[in-house]
This record gives structure tokens, sequence and C-alpha cells, in this order.
């Protein structure tokens, strides 16, 4: 597939070095072997190796065009602490929809589509503490959705298991802990002791009622970047 290269950097303020890196987790969606990997129960599942899984997959929804309006996409993969990573993959997005504001005349919306990295399962995740993209209405600031293939690409640092759970909010992993997975009564954060478990993934969330198509996820990891900012400090690498 030919695509006009768009070369994007968001989330963190960072720089690629010319280093070599590695590539931890990449996925496109034209392997026929890989359609046996995609369940939706293996997003809950903790420990379970795995290369993607659709969230709130429908039943109608076939391997190589999937209805994608209030759907993510999850790839699980490994990751190492105190270590900066690049996520880039293509989208192609439909810029807007017809939505109503509070009186029920009709609107023009931009179209959002998320992305981060997270840790923990879910019901009991936490997006690392940099975002990748939150709610943009296109692949950088300045650069809208239009319609056809874009390239998208973000940097994130992952840092320590206690940074991340200290940033855990009081009320996440308050529901049950599933009895299949070995639950009897406790909360997911009574059957963790409060810490995230050692799950990672990249996620994509596509909310809005138009169609989304993702394809060539890659996630490298050993890029260089210059600082990473989150709270409000800034750390240098």
């Amino acid at each position: 597939m030919r695509k006009n290269y768009l070369l994007i950097l968001a989330g963190l303020l960072g720089a690629a070095s010319l280093q070599a890196q590695t590539v931890v987790a990449s996925l496109d969606f034209e392997d026929e072997s890989q359609k046996g990997k995609f369940a939706t129960e293996y997003a809950a599942t903790p420990g379970l190796s795995f290369f993607g899984d659709y969230v709130n997959y429908k039943d109608t929804d076939e391997w190589d065009e999937r209805q994608t309006w209030d759907r993510g996409f999850k790839l699980s993969f490994p990751m190492k602490v105190e270590t900066p990573y690049r996520v880039s993959f293509w989208a192609k997005v439909d810029p807007s929809y017809q939505g109503a504001d509070a009186q029920g005349s009709r609107t023009l919306e931009s179209t959002e589509l998320t992305s981060w990295l997270s840790k923990g399962m879910e019901y009991y995740d936490k997006s690392i503490l940099s975002y990748g993209m939150d709610h943009k209405n296109g692949p950088r600031d300045g650069v809208l959705f239009n319609g056809e293939w874009q390239h998208v690409s973000y940097v994130v640092y992952n840092p320590t298991a206690e940074a991340m759970d200290a940033t855990i909010p009081s009320w996440q992993g308050g529901d049950p802990y599933p009895v299949r997975f070995g639950g009897n009564g406790e909360s997911y954060k009574e059957h963790f002791d409060g810490k995230l478990p050692e799950i990672y993934f990249f996620i994509a969330n596509m909310f809005c009622p138009v169609t989304y198509y993702l394809d060539d996820i890659v996630i490298e990891e050993g890029v260089t970047v210059r600082e990473v900012t989150y709270s409000d400090e800034i750390i240098k690498v």
C-alpha cells in the first residue's frame, strides 16, 4: 500500500537519534495466520502473551474490515522501566461527523482519535505518565485528519513502577476481580495489593461515529530523546 509519508513527533518533546533501535512489537493486518490471536476476552487476561485485541468487539465484525465506531484496539508487548519508546502507525480517518448541540440543532464535529501506552489490565490500568495522543483531531498539532493515510508517531518514557503506582486514581480498581482469573470476591486493587500488574499495551481508541483504519503499528525501544516532561518535572534522558 503506497502512502505519502508524513513525519510526526507528538506527545513528548523529543528528538530521535541515528542510533540503532529495537522493534519490540509490530503488527499489520494482512497475515492470515494472525486471525486467531484477536479475541476480546484476552484484553482482561493477566500475563497472557498475545499480539492484539479489539475492545468492544462485535460479533458481526470481520478481520479485514471491522466496524470501528465505539471500538478500541490493544497491542500487548514487554516494556522496560526508565526507557523511552517510539510508537508509530498509519491512520486513515474521516475528519468530521454530524453531531447535535444541547438544543438538538445539527453541528459539524471534528473526529477524535486517542492513543497512548498503558500499564495494567482491563479495569485496572493507567496510561503511562505522558500521553501520546489525547483527544486529537489530527495526527499532530496544526494538521487535521483528512480522510487519507497519515503517519502518526509519538514518544513515551516508561518510569519506575513506584512512579506509576503513585498516579493510580483512587477510584481505579474497585471492580470485582473475575472468578475466571482466580478471583474470590476481592477487587482488582486488592488482588494486586494496590500495584499495577506488569502488563503493558498500546491502545488506540475510536470514539466518533466515523470510519477509522489503522495499519502498520510499530513500537521501538531505545530511542533517544533530549528530555521528557510529566507532572511538573523535566527528566533528562
